[in-house]
């Protein structure tokens, strides 16, 4: 490839990448329309933050398979529409260029993330051929059979109250009777299987590899000795004498008690047509009934369903397409029940139960912003911080966040302290750091405060976010990304978390366009989202926590509103030198061995928040680093404002005072914009701050030269002697121009 060649290939060709073995397990998933795309990215958040290309409509998520994976596929519907197509080996998908149809091909910057293929979520009614079954077989729905049949949930419910796996307290034989569970009793599929088992990963102490998951599923596939035959509980209901799920393995209240109820509200189950006979059921009933039978609130927000599951507290989304399955599913029972089978089965047409969803949204429309405050969602239960009681859970809490740690009142973390914190930071920035995993916990940014980790590098800033992570639970945390926080769709990949951080940034990620919507998302504003695939839009409150490590010396786009910065930053600087000997991976280790202390550290924090009706402290020292970062962010009107006084008959030329601002800056190891940023922001700053325009004709040397008047340098007499400085409140540093 010469020179010639690979710039012809930018200016006009089209680069593809060959996928698969070619590319070390390189695929791309490809999305035929927007609408396919929006919900593959929203079954797969994670997916958001690996390599997404877009031509005209629709895009490619490339991601780097760990393991094995299938061949190059069509994807279609089960109505045999078309959706998309798995790209890998002997394939390609086009990076670079112009579409057929004139549009670029556009990208998000990212990187492919490394995955197993088994963790990528698939919307529902997608035909997957790795799924299917060598020959198909003939089921006759049983009408008197009224539970559902999706043995994957009830499979994955089954699970859900079996007991974690803990290190040292026989750990390997509870996840090897889940895995038995699964493979042996469910007979599920390995794919299903390793879904299932990786979401009970999440509550292992330490949690498993994926090659241990995937170990223990094949030791139980192969294993000849079990309390049950094979796929006994395929056709069982669950086990759930303590609570439901999110699924409708949910215990129903009885049923004639939510018929009466929904008859004296929504009018008989039937409308009668010629004849005084039943001709279709009443549009109102199911999702009527439905609604009375389980906890479910579509969130405007999000524009998607949430169902409440009993077992661990939470409001888990459920896709449109899982509830429209669950809505003929109880149309079915619904007919067995009142001996209306075949007008129940007009009912469960696509456009009926679309029509019964579009009924269920008006019923149980809401929100999750005015959830209570002060309260902490642990592994145990509901801890309100301010009088430390441990409730139970309950859907009136309207958690979608939980800490993957449980409470103990007597847990410590002195390596945490001694090890992580102490060696680096000084008491006053210690407490900062814990009352604000405090607030953040809490899910409420009520402070209004946003935390930045800057200074030496290594000294465990980064160790130091990833324990906030940790403790907040990853699903609650996404990555800021200011240069996108202007875009369309960014605020809406928002919605559901708590934590938003940004790791080892560069110097100028204060300094982007969208860099001002953080004062939004940390301010309790009201902030408009809107989600790809939907119309209109909808609200969210910036009440969101917010951490930013960097070892560059940041600014601030301020765009004149320093006083809110001011208000909104605490700065905790990493000064000393970083160890030694560092531990790797020791946020991670930390996380294991302490991880319930560190909760109940910052538990303390949360409380004294709450003590001090969430005004977040500062010392002079911290709000100093604010105000230094700040005045070198608008160094130019620092420089004018305080370097410069008005004196009639004065004069200053241009070339002077850029020369007095860069050594004003030097001495301060400021950071500066460019000559020609200077000398283009000066005119409004002289103007704003000295009431005095440019002008074209100071007198230099027997020439006229770019300058203002009635103006000096700080410091100087009008004949140009050293003066006094009576107002530069940097003191000792007056410039001797």
């Amino acid at each position: 490839m010469t020179p010639d060649y690979l710039k012809r290939i930018i200016e006009d060709g089209n680069v593809g990448v060959s996928l698969g073995e070619a590319s070390n397990g390189l695929v791309s998933i490809d999305c035929d329309g927007e609408e396919e795309l929006n919900e593959f990215l929203r079954l797969n958040d994670n997916l958001n933050d690996s390599l997404i290309t877009e031509g005209q409509r629709g895009g490619n998520v490339w991601v780097r398979i760990n393991g094995d994976y299938p061949r190059s596929i069509k994807l279609k519907t089960s109505e045999k529409g078309a959706w998309g197509e798995f790209r890998a080996s002997l394939n390609q998908t086009i990076i670079w260029g112009v579409h057929p149809s004139g549009q670029r091909y556009v990208w998000n910057e990212a990187k492919p993330l490394v995955i197993p293929f088994s963790s990528i979520r698939w919307p529902e009614g997608l035909f997957l051929p790795w799924n299917a079954s060598p020959t198909k077989k003939k089921v006759t729905r049983q009408p008197q059979n009224t539970h559902s049949s999706d043995v994957f949930s009830r499979a994955r419910a089954y699970v859900r109250q079996m007991p974690e796996a803990i290190q040292g307290q026989g750990g390997s034989d509870a996840t090897f009777a889940v895995a038995k569970v699964l493979k042996h009793d469910f007979d599920l599929s390995d794919g299903q299987a390793i879904q299932i088992i990786e979401e009970y990963n999440t509550r292992c102490v330490p949690p498993w590899s994926y090659e241990e998951l995937l170990h223990k599923l094949k030791d139980a596939s192969n294993c000849t000795r079990a309390l049950r035959a094979r796929g006994a509980l395929i056709d069982s209901r669950p086990q759930n004498n303590k609570g439901g799920t999110a699924t409708q393995d949910r215990p129903d209240p009885a049923w004639e008690e939510i018929l009466e109820r929904v008859e004296q509200r929504y009018g008989a189950p039937y409308i009668v047509g010629k004849g005084n006979e039943a001709s279709s059921l009443n549009p109102d009933f199911a999702p009527a009934i439905y609604k009375g039978r389980h906890h479910v609130m579509h969130d405007s927000a999000r524009r998607a369903f949430y169902l409440y599951d009993d077992s661990n507290g939470l409001w888990i989304e459920t896709t449109s397409d899982a509830m429209k399955r669950n809505l003929g599913d109880l149309i079915f029972e619904i007919g067995s029940r009142l001996g209306c089978e075949n007008i129940a089965a007009k009912e469960r047409t696509d456009g009926k139960l679309t029509a019964a969803l579009n009924t269920l949204r008006g019923m149980t429309e809401g929100r999750f912003d005015d959830r209570p405050k002060g309260i902490i969602h642990c592994l145990n239960g509901m801890l309100d911080v301010a009088t430390g009681i441990l409730h139970p859970f309950a859907p009136s809490f309207k958690s979608r966040n939980q800490t993957p740690f449980s409470w103990e009142e007597g847990a410590v973390c002195p390596r945490f302290i001694s090890e992580l914190l102490r060696p680096a930071l000084n008491e006053a920035d210690i407490k900062a750091i814990q009352l604000y995993a405090g607030l953040a916990l809490m899910g409420r940014n009520l402070s209004q405060m946003v935390a930045l980790l800057t200074g030496t590098p290594g000294g465990g800033k980064s160790q130091l976010c990833i324990i906030l992570e940790g403790l907040i639970g990853g699903a609650n945390c996404t990555q800021l990304r200011t240069e996108n926080l202007t875009e369309r769709f960014e605020l809406a990949r928002l919605v559901g978390k708590t934590l938003l951080t940004g790791k080892d940034v560069p110097g100028n990620f204060l300094m982007t366009k969208g860099a001002h919507v953080i004062k939004s998302l940390s301010g309790g504003d009201a902030l408009t989202t809107e989600i790809k695939g939907t119309m209109g839009s909808d609200t969210i409150d910036g009440e969101f926590a917010i951490v930013i490590t960097s070892n560059s010396r940041l600014r601030v786009r301020l765009d004149g509103d320093t006083g809110a910065w001011r208000r909104r930053l605490i700065i905790v600087n990493y000064e000393r030198p970083k160890p030694e000997k560092p531990i790797p991976d020791f946020a991670r280790i930390l996380l294991e061995e302490e991880g319930t202390g560190i909760l109940r550290w910052a538990v303390e924090g949360a409380k004294e928040l709450i003590a001090l009706n969430y005004n977040f402290p500062v010392t002079q020292e911290q709000q100093a680093r604010v105000d230094s970062l700040l005045d070198e962010s608008n160094a130019l009107r620092t420089f004018v404002s305080t370097q410069i006084e008005r004196s009639e008959g004065c004069t200053l030329a241009t070339n002077e005072i850029t020369e007095a601002f860069f050594a004003f800056c030097e001495k301060r190891s400021w950071k500066t914009s460019s000559l020609y940023e200077v000398e283009r922001e000066l005119p409004d700053a002289m103007m704003e701050i000295h009431r005095t325009g440019k002008s074209n004709n100071i007198k230099r040397h027997a020439k006229d030269v770019k300058g203002y008047r009635g103006v000096k340098i700080v410091g100087l007499s009008e004949d140009g002697t050293d003066g006094t400085d009576d107002s530069d409140p940097y003191v000792n540093e007056e410039l001797n121009y």
